[in-house]
């Protein structure tokens, strides 16, 4: 786990993972503020999309609307709702502590996810977050579907 115990004295010590992530990050951050464009992320979304038509993904049209249909499992209500269904379930075959861990698990990420929002407008307000790329849509979501006419 990254801590080595001697003689009852705690000391973080090397831990390859935690390391790596943490260069990675630095070096992510560095390559952010340079304020360069874009480069591989941008060519590996514009390969998924038509040349012609941005807004048009590579593929078959049941492709488009299967991936925004997965994308809604997603959202906020469809998770909880099956939270509220699995954890009613759990409580009526009596499984109180895989219940109580469920609800647990749902608010740890609820908070995480809250955290995760705070950390990119903090982010976004220092111009170290990169706006969206103006070529085209990143992914199709069912929230871009739903705000489109069709």
């Amino acid at each position: 786990m990254g801590f080595d115990r001697k003689f009852g004295e705690t000391r973080i010590g090397w831990c390859p993972g935690r390391d790596a992530g943490l260069l990675t990050l630095v070096a992510l951050t560095e390559e952010i503020l340079e304020k360069e464009p874009p480069g591989g992320d941008n060519r590996i979304l514009l390969f998924l999309r038509e040349p012609q038509d941005l807004h048009q993904l590579v593929g078959p049209a049941w492709l488009e609307h299967a991936s925004v249909n997965l994308t809604a499992l997603g959202s906020v209500s469809v998770l909880t709702l099956l939270t509220i269904l699995i954890t009613g379930y759990l409580l009526v075959a009596r499984k109180f502590q895989a219940a109580t861990l469920l609800v647990f698990v749902a608010m740890a990420g609820t908070v995480w996810a809250l955290f995760c929002w705070l950390l990119g407008e903090w982010l976004r307000d220092r111009e170290i977050w990169r706006p969206r790329t103006e070529d085209g849509d990143s992914a199709p979501s069912a929230r871009d579907r739903s705000s489109r006419p069709s």
